[in-house]
């Protein structure tokens, strides 16, 4: 699928002129929307009914206040405002430290940290019908507050909060982002936007949305202009996209996954999250392949076949819960370090698996408008074990959408989500534990790898638990669980709950009293307690 991108006609070029160089949206297509080409920070602004000297006084207004020396908007006036959030940052980092310092010496241990806490939380009037939920609420505020702790004595004190580095990319930036873009329509470029130079950048975009010319949107007019606003939008949402250029003897291929089949041991994500597996079987030939990976689920990539072929491979990582920097995201197994190259989630654009969508067209304009070349080869596929590249040929097409229906011991579950992948299991053991370990998580799909193999931007570490029915069948054979009628009953302490167990993977897990609960998220799972009985 390709895609050509021209300027659109409709604009004068004396717009264009004023505007050169504007970074913030990238170009528009040939099949953007009437006055796409308008600049993005004005078009925003164009959103309520005004005449043109309301609307040029107001962008006025709203650029002095970020102009402090009052000599025009310049980097030094973005710099103090950007220096002033990271002073709120850590005057909130101080008042964090300061509220769980219990015994008022000047620092805070991680006890202290749980103990304020927790205190604070049943303050709060905290749910207590969801202790697990409440607990690892407190923990994560916990391990939040402890990454302050620079030297690693297991006390943060006030000099390290000071010093705590703001989270630029995580942390909000409306201020001085908005004054980012300001300066991005200083129409010469000399990195002063004047006063007078907004003014008459402002009045020529007006003018151009104005298409009667009486001086004012009307209503009518606005309504023309929001197709544009949304084309921006979702351009601008494909932000940041620091792609690498592809040689012009490369063939730029782009593959969209769902999720992965295989279950690896280690983890990019950290223990509470399922982190799968994807195999790349790279397909014999002359030409060499810049291969950009996108997937919903965390991903390693593990590559195999003619892997000589892969001159290039961009990786956007996958979500993290909390955005915890150090977790890694995505991996890559099989391919030469100085060949990849990991992006933070969310560059150029959403995950995909279906070519067609609206997500897989902004992916491919992305990686047109940053590399010059539009994909060669745009693949989806929803899941699969194995993909051809450049193909797209999948092997082991996988769905594991279940529907149960209970029928007093003679139970029928229909397991598969497609009429290719479907089995019906009757009779009493329809709904026997080992059953669905044996479908949602065959032991064959279990993949044997080692944390020191994987690149990855990040941490990755071997699973204390594997993840949903894999760790359930891991917890059965150590002994640790067992399968009843009515659930998995915990016979032994276990180190957590087996991250995944979310949708048709949650189970029903039976607690005795007196057996400590473990860590970790039991997501969709049930917990039934099982009191002692009476002596």
């Amino acid at each position: 699928m390709s895609y050509r991108f021209l300027r659109s006609g409709l604009l004068h070029a004396s717009l264009f002129a004023l505007a050169a160089g504007l970074a913030s949206v990238p170009a528009p297509a040939d099949d953007a929307p009437a006055f796409a080409d308008l600049p993005p920070f004005l078009l925003e602004r164009m959103n309520r009914s005004a005449t043109i000297d309301e609307y040029v006084s107001n962008l006025v207004r709203e650029a002095k206040r970020g102009d402090i020396d009052g000599n025009g908007l310049d980097r030094q006036d973005i710099d103090t405002s950007r220096q002033m959030e990271a002073v709120q940052y850590r005057a909130m980092m101080l008042q964090q430290i300061a509220s769980n310092d219990l015994d008022g010496n000047g620092e805070v241990t991680r006890d202290e940290a749980t103990r304020a806490l927790t205190f604070r939380t049943r303050m709060q009037g905290g749910d207590d019908s969801n202790q697990v939920a409440q607990q690892k609420r407190i923990a994560q505020e916990v391990d939040r507050a402890m990454k302050l702790d620079g030297n690693g004595d297991g006390a943060v004190t006030l000099q390290e909060a000071m010093q705590a580095e703001w989270p630029e990319q995580t942390y909000r930036r409306d201020r001085y982002g908005q004054y980012e873009t300001l300066l991005e329509l200083d129409p010469n470029k000399d990195g002063r936007l004047t006063m007078e130079e907004l003014d008459q950048v402002a009045r020529a975009a007006f003018q151009q949305a104005d298409y009667d010319h009486d001086g004012t949107l009307s209503p009518a007019e606005i309504k023309l202009l929001e197709p544009a606003r949304r084309w921006q939008r979702e351009l601008k949402s494909a932000l940041p996209c620091d792609l690498p250029r592809p040689a012009a003897e490369e063939l730029v291929t782009v593959l969209g996954i769902y999720d992965g089949v295989l279950q690896p041991k280690v983890s990019v994500v950290g223990q509470d999250e399922q982190t799968q597996l994807t195999l790349v079987d790279v397909e014999p030939g002359d030409q060499p392949i810049y291969l950009m990976l996108t997937s919903y689920q965390a991903m390693i990539w593990q590559f195999r076949g003619a892997t000589d072929r892969i001159a290039k491979v961009v990786v956007v990582r996958a979500y993290v819960s909390g955005q915890i920097a150090d977790l890694a995201g995505a991996g890559v197994v099989g391919i030469a370090k100085d060949k990849v190259t990991f992006l933070p989630y969310g560059s150029c654009g959403h995950a995909f698996n279906n070519v067609k969508a609206r997500e897989a067209e902004i992916m491919s304009r992305m990686v047109a408008r940053v590399t010059g070349r539009a994909p060669d080869a745009l693949l989806g596929v929803y899941s699969a074990k194995m993909i051809g590249v450049p193909s797209g040929t999948a092997q082991g097409k996988s769905g594991d959408k279940d529907l149960i229906i209970p029928g007093d011991g003679n139970d029928v579950v229909i397991l598969g989500g497609n009429r290719s992948n479907v089995q019906v299991i009757e009779g009493p053991e329809a709904m026997a534990l080992s059953k669905q370990e044996d479908w949602l998580a065959p032991a064959g799909n279990l993949t044997m790898i080692e944390a020191s193999d994987v690149l990855a931007p990040g941490k990755v570490e071997p699973y204390d638990v594997l993840p949903n029915q894999f760790g359930l069948r891991q917890l059965v054979q150590d002994g640790k669980l067992e399968r009843t009628a009515k659930g998995y009953r915990i016979v032994q302490p276990i180190a957590r709950f087996p991250a995944g167990l979310g949708g048709s993977h949650g189970v029903t897990f039976l607690l005795p009293e007196g057996t400590p609960m473990p860590a970790g998220n039991p997501s969709h799972a049930q917990i039934v307690l099982e009191k002692k009985s009476a002596e």
